[in-house]
């Protein structure tokens, strides 16, 4: 059986997100997916993309919330 762990809705909440790995690698799972809408929010969006980077993630699906941030960044650019 394949263990699975999935996180969605991070909303740049940096320290949750921090204990949420934790626990999470600490079950050992197979694979890790994030299904977006990680990083807009009144948080620490840096800090959380430093902490998803440095986890083995599988898969990252892009949220409403992501694909507006990259719409943003495409259009100063």
């Amino acid at each position: 059986m394949t263990r699975l762990a999935v996180l969605a809705d991070i909303y740049g909440k940096d320290g949750a997100l921090a204990a949420v790995l934790v626990d999470v690698l600490d079950q050992s799972p197979d694979a890790l997916v994030t299904l977006g809408d990680c990083f807009t929010g009144p948080l620490d969006a840096a800090r959380t993309a430093h902490l998803l980077a440095g986890s083995d993630f599988a898969a990252t699906v892009r949220g409403n919330h992501d694909r507006w941030l990259s719409d943003l960044n495409a259009m100063d650019a």
